[in-house]
C-alpha cells in the first residue's frame, strides 16, 4: 500500500543505522512488525490469571 507521511529525520536515520537498514521501507516495515508483536504479547498478557491452565510443567519444560 503507498502512503504518504513525514516522519522524524532524526529518528528514522537512527534506526537506519541502528537497524542495518538500507531502505527507510525496509525500516518502517520492521518497525511496524515489531510493534504488532508487541501489541499481541501485551493482550496475551491482559488474560494472565483470566484462564485456567491445566498441563504439567515439568513435562514441558523436559521437552526443551
Amino acid at each position: 500500500m503507498r502512503t504518504h507521511i513525514e516522519l522524524d529525520d532524526k529518528l528514522l536515520n537512527q534506526v537506519l543505522q541502528l537497524g542495518g537498514f538500507t531502505t527507510k521501507k525496509e525500516a518502517v516495515g520492521k518497525a511496524l512488525e515489531e510493534y504488532a508483536k508487541r501489541l499481541k504479547r501485551d493482550e496475551l498478557l491482559k488474560l494472565q490469571g483470566k484462564v485456567k491452565w491445566r498441563g504439567d510443567l515439568r513435562k514441558l519444560r523436559a521437552l526443551r
